[in-house]
C-alpha cells in the first residue's frame, strides 16, 4: 500500500465506553485506483474480497467486523461492544 520511501501502513485499537475502535493510516491510499472508491466497492461491496480492508477478527478464525478503507487516516466504529469481563 506504502509507495517507496514512506511510511507503511498502522492500525491501533482503542476502546471507548465498551465500543471497540479502530484508528488507522494508510499513506498514500488515494493513489492505489483511480476508478472504483473504496477499490471492490461497486464490484463486491464485499470488503473481505479486497486486499485493501479492514477486519476484526475475535481469535484468529472468527471474523465479527468489517469494512472498507475510505480515507487515508481514520477511525472505525466497529460496531462491536465489549460484554462484562471481555479483553
Amino acid at each position: 500500500m506504502a509507495r517507496r520511501g514512506t511510511p507503511g501502513p498502522t492500525v491501533k485499537l482503542r476502546v471507548e465506553g465498551k465500543r471497540i475502535w479502530v484508528d488507522y493510516e494508510a499513506p498514500n491510499y488515494y493513489c492505489q485506483n483511480t476508478g472504483d472508491w473504496p477499490p471492490f466497492f461497486t464490484c463486491s461491496n464485499d470488503p473481505f474480497s479486497s486486499s485493501d480492508h479492514l477486519l476484526l477478527f475475535r481469535g484468529s478464525s472468527d471474523l465479527i467486523s468489517r469494512a472498507f478503507l475510505y480515507y487515508e487516516k481514520g477511525s472505525w466504529d466497529t460496531g462491536v461492544d465489549l460484554s462484562c469481563g471481555d479483553t
